[in-house]
């Protein structure tokens, strides 16, 4: 198994090649703190603490405390060998030794509690769940920093909203995604579009696209997932490298600041993990459709409504999140928006950058 080290909210490979063998080793290079998952973390924990060369005084207090509890410690000095389940050790944030769950009484679920700062709103969020931790690390109120576009929102406690998936709703919405997802993974999915409506009332919401920075405005590439869009970033990346910056890679929030539309990221970032902490006033929208040839054209505000609208990703349980929506919506119809044919390939791109090239020199003539 591999132990991934928790540094700085990153998720990160030990700094050492070689099997870690001894418990000063491991203290050594993980500095106590790890997130085990089933990336291998319980299987090189516990190997580590199975050991029959280590003695007791080398174990941190904590696993001392804990074997003790189980009676590993007991077993080992009189050369048995433990059970699977006194093998199965976990590490959480804080260096805490937790017992694996037992297989007769379910374990009391710990809900943690943490405030992020999304778009300049700062979010209570509560979690059953820590392996995305990684994720929202970056997002905490006191890792954030401030941006003159990101102007802060609520100064008042009472103002901040607060959002948490309960277990009913998880185990409804586990359906909808591919059989045999982790609880984890869809509690991280299910924040999004819950998130996402809490700060509409502060004109935000969060809009599926890979979005990224060129000639110092914000694009949005947008279409289901599966289309293509990320790949038609990387051909952008190709094209020209030294002029586009990535924003997010799959759900950027897009908000209204003094009547204009800005993007900004968010912690969900796509399975290929794009994402920087940058800003942008929007540029405008590319909507791609798959096809054998490459072709682009600008859409009237009618064509285009109901295909910017659909992106949207929220709860929408109440009028004000749609009556947001629709404004948000209505503003970002004012940024031109094309619909790219395309098959996939560096033409495609070529063709993407010529017709907003054209655009833009269009708009500073006039």
């Amino acid at each position: 198994g591999t132990v991934f080290v928790r540094r700085g909210g990153r998720l990160c490979p030990p700094c050492h090649s070689e099997p870690v063998t001894d418990v000063d080793t491991l203290k050594k290079h993980a500095g106590g703190m790890f997130l085990a998952s089933d990336l291998g973390g319980y299987a090189a924990v516990a190997s580590i603490l199975a050991s029959p060369a280590l003695s007791r005084n080398g174990l941190p207090r904590q696993c001392e405390h804990w074997l003790a509890m189980t009676g590993f410690c007991d077993k080992r000095r009189e050369g048995q060998s433990p059970s699977p389940t006194h093998r199965k050790i976990r590490f959480r944030r804080g260096g805490r030794l937790c017992p694996p769950p037992s297989t007769t009484h379910l374990p009391k679920i710990t809900l943690m509690k943490f405030r992020l700062n999304l778009a300049g709103v700062p979010v209570d969020v509560t979690t059953q769940y820590d392996e995305y931790y990684p994720y929202f690390s970056p997002y905490l109120e006191k890792n954030t920093g401030t941006s003159p576009l990101i102007p802060p929102c609520p100064a008042n406690d009472r103002d901040i909203p607060a959002v948490e998936i309960s277990p009913q709703r998880l185990q409804k919405a586990s359906s909808i995604y591919q059989p045999n997802s982790p609880a984890y993974y869809v509690e991280y999915m299910e924040l999004c579009p819950a998130i996402s409506s809490a700060i509409t009332v502060f004109d935000r919401i969060v809009f599926h696209a890979v979005s990224f920075i060129w000639k110092d405005l914000a694009w949005l590439v947008t279409a289901p997932s599966g289309t293509g869009k990320s790949t038609h970033y990387c051909l952008w990346k190709l094209l020209c490298p030294d002029e586009i910056q990535i924003i997010n890679g799959d759900k950027p929030i897009v908000y209204i600041e003094n009547d204009e539309v800005f993007v900004t990221t968010s912690p969900w970032t796509g399975k290929e993990n794009m994402s920087q902490r940058l800003t942008a006033k929007l540029g405008g929208i590319i909507v791609l459709e798959q096809s054998d040839s490459n072709e682009i054209k600008r859409l009237a505000v009618h064509e285009s409504a109901g295909k910017v609208f659909s992106q949207f990703l929220f709860d929408c349980n109440t009028e004000q999140e749609a009556k947001t929506a629709c404004r948000i919506a209505e503003k970002m119809l004012k940024t031109p928006v094309w619909l790219l044919k395309t098959a996939g390939d560096i033409e495609s791109a070529k063709l993407c950058r010529k017709a907003l090239e054209t655009y833009l020199e269009s708009s500073a003539s006039h």
